[in-house]
């Protein structure tokens, strides 16, 4: 009996062995890649218009308050207007993942756009809230975000926040208005 099992047991390790060596006597180092059937289709992220929400978290300082302007903010090589005494937190969630987010947050005096912040996230994940937090409310660019400069004092009426990227697979943006804002002055 014993010399039977024995036997056996060669036999079931000859096998096991002989099937895990390659016909040049090598043993394989990787698993055999699976090729899927023609059939299946390698599934990819959706992309076009994606849904969501912005909301405000913290305002500091709350809205209403006198925020003073000044003329020299360092920006890099250049100089802007801005106000650097504000800091705001906003929640977002979104339907599903977006990538490279931008946060811009405008402060309007009626239709003229007076103010801007922004902040940026890598990777807003999909269902779940993720914070942005935008500090220092620039009056000024290079760009021509102001074609007309809010004449100051200048007190804002509504702040809109958009929530947008170029390289994701969303294909629009969110936007949400806030009524109330902020006086902007000199020293």
């Amino acid at each position: 009996m014993k010399v039977i099992t024995r036997r056996l047991l060669v036999l079931i390790l000859s096998a096991v062995l002989s099937g895990c060596s390659g016909s040049d006597g090598t043993s394989p180092i990787a698993p055999t890649p699976v090729v899927p059937s023609a059939s299946v289709a390698p599934s990819s992220p959706r992309s076009g218009p994606g849904t969501g929400t912005i909301a405000i978290r913290e305002l500091g300082p709350a809205l209403g308050a006198t925020l003073t302007v000044q003329s020299r903010c360092p920006a890099g090589s250049v100089t802007r207007v801005c106000t650097d005494q504000w800091r705001g937190t906003f929640d977002v969630t979104v339907d599903r993942e977006m990538t490279n987010a931008v946060l811009t947050v405008r402060f309007y005096d009626r239709d003229t756009i007076c103010g801007y912040a922004a902040g940026t996230v890598d990777i807003v994940p999909a269902g779940m809230p993720t914070s942005f937090t935008a500090q220092r409310i620039v009056l000024s660019d290079e760009f021509g975000t102001f074609k007309q400069p809010c004449r100051l004092p200048a007190t804002t009426n509504r702040i809109e926040v958009e929530l947008w990227s170029d390289l994701s697979t969303w294909t629009n943006t969110l936007i949400q208005v806030f009524e109330g804002g902020y006086t902007f002055q000199r020293p």
